[in-house]
């Protein structure tokens, strides 16, 4: 699924598995410009698992883009983000660009068993993010989530931030390999 504009997108109670894009969001692409306020919220949703997870170059499941002053994605209520994979670059399962509040909350990415793990050809395992917008107010807040065999060919396993954010939380998050 490709979105290009000012939108407000809400996924819940979804599944995405066995997608694959030649460049960006092997699920979801989102590339939203404009100077209002672009919002991406997933709820209880699943990206890869049952016969494969999702492939793109960039974000294997999910690709963000977004170029308004003051864009948010929120992801929460058990979604699950698993076997996804960025062959060519970053984001096994989630890649931000340009996204100045990030917030997720009760998410799992990866899983127990082997394979099971989102994977990057470079950078961030399970999610990279980079090009922040400038100046204060910038946040990634990560809460009663974990982090389960992710693998990245470079940098961030789990996360890679490339960026300089004003604030970086993790609350009651567990990270493991």
């Amino acid at each position: 699924m490709g979105i290009d504009g000012n939108v407000i997108l809400n996924v819940s109670n979804s599944r995405f598995y066995n997608n694959q894009a030649s460049d960006v969001g092997g699920a979801i692409d989102t590339n939203i410009a404009g100077a209002t306020a672009p919002q991406v919220t997933i709820m209880a949703s699943t990206f890869g698992a049952v016969n494969d997870g999702n492939n793109a170059r960039l974000g294997g499941a999910l690709y963000v883009q977004q170029t308004a002053a003051s864009g948010s994605l929120s992801i929460s209520d058990g979604s699950l983000f698993v076997g996804n994979t960025a062959a060519g670059l970053d984001g096994g399962a989630i890649r931000l660009y340009g996204t100045r509040l990030v917030n997720i909350d009760d998410t799992i990415f990866g899983g127990l068993g082997l394979g099971e793990g989102n994977t990057s050809g470079f950078w961030g395992g399970a999610i990279s993010i980079n090009e922040a917008r400038v100046g204060a107010g910038n946040s990634v807040t990560i809460s009663n989530s974990r982090f389960l065999g992710n693998v990245a060919a470079g940098d961030g396993g789990a996360i890679n931030i490339a960026v300089s954010y004003t604030h970086l939380r993790a609350h009651e998050t567990s990270l493991h390999l």
